[in-house]
């Protein structure tokens, strides 16, 4: 099972060597430690007036360029998606 120190050192990995796969492995771990904590159930929205403020990872401890390298790796799906459509 993935650790939260194991999660750290495929971030710390994919900062220093800028290698994607760092980067995909870092997102499985997160979400295997997470998501049973988090209704994932994205076939119907959530009743916010049950949801616990705590659930899920607080935001002052996720690394400080995850929602950076997250907007990256959108935009190059966003461009592949382009090219595809475009293509066809």
């Amino acid at each position: 099972m993935e650790s939260k120190k194991d999660i750290y050192y495929l971030w710390v990995q994919y900062t220093t060597k800028n290698e994607e796969d760092f980067f995909w492995q870092f997102v499985k771990g997160f979400v295997k430690i997470w998501e049973s904590q988090l209704d994932l159930d994205w076939s119907r929205l959530p009743d916010w007036l049950t949801v616990k403020h705590d659930s899920g990872p607080h935001l002052s401890r996720l690394p400080e360029e995850l929602l950076p390298a997250v907007g990256k790796f959108m935009f190059l799906a966003k461009e592949e998606m382009e090219k595809v459509v475009t293509a066809s």
